[in-house]
C-alpha cells in the first residue's frame, strides 16, 4: 500500500502521523479534515510503500531538562520506491 492511500483511508482527523525509514524519523504530519495536508507532503513520500505500521507511540521535544511528551497516533515505516 502506498503512503497516500494509507493516509486517506486508515487515519482519522486529528491524527499525528510519523514517517520513519530505517528507524529514522523522516517526517511528521497532522491529518486535517479536508486532506489539505497531503498537498504539503513530498510526492516521493506519498508514493513510498508502507512496510509496517504502529498504532501508537510518543516522542519528546524541547530541552533535555524539561522535555514535552507528544503522543503520535500512527507511526509508519516506509520503503522509498527506487
Amino acid at each position: 500500500m502506498k503512503v497516500e492511500e494509507y493516509l486517506r483511508y486508515h487515519t482519522d482527523v486529528g491524527d499525528l502521523v510519523e514517517f520513519t525509514d530505517g528507524g529514522w524519523r523522516i517526517g511528521i504530519t497532522y491529518v486535517d479534515s479536508e486532506d489539505l495536508f497531503l498537498q504539503s507532503l513530498n510526492e516521493n513520500l506519498l508514493n513510498a510503500e508502507v512496510k509496517y505500521k504502529n498504532e501508537s507511540r510518543h516522542m519528546y521535544v524541547g530541552n533535555i531538562k524539561n522535555p514535552i511528551r507528544i503522543e503520535i497516533q500512527k507511526s509508519i515505516e516506509i520503503e522509498w520506491r527506487k
